[in-house]
């Protein structure tokens, strides 16, 4: 289950502000230069990095190939 317990003007507390259902797995969007989209297939590995978190590589697949994206 997700919820945003904060209000706004109430007390502080030592409860949590967000909840978030399912940690274990994320979903990314990602861009791809049309020079390289022809390259990549379904299911293939990828690693994503992030430019605020250095040290930090996440691992996961390509899941879909939006064929009309913007």
């Amino acid at each position: 289950m997700t919820a945003v317990n904060a209000i706004v003007g109430g007390p502080g507390g030592s409860s949590s502000t967000i909840s978030l259902a399912d940690t274990s797995q994320y979903h990314v969007d990602v861009l791809i230069d049309e020079t390289e989209i022809s390259q990549l297939k379904t299911s293939q590995k990828a690693e994503i990095t992030f430019d605020a978190l250095t040290n930090v590589t996440v691992t996961g697949a390509l899941a879909r190939i939006d064929p009309a994206a913007p």
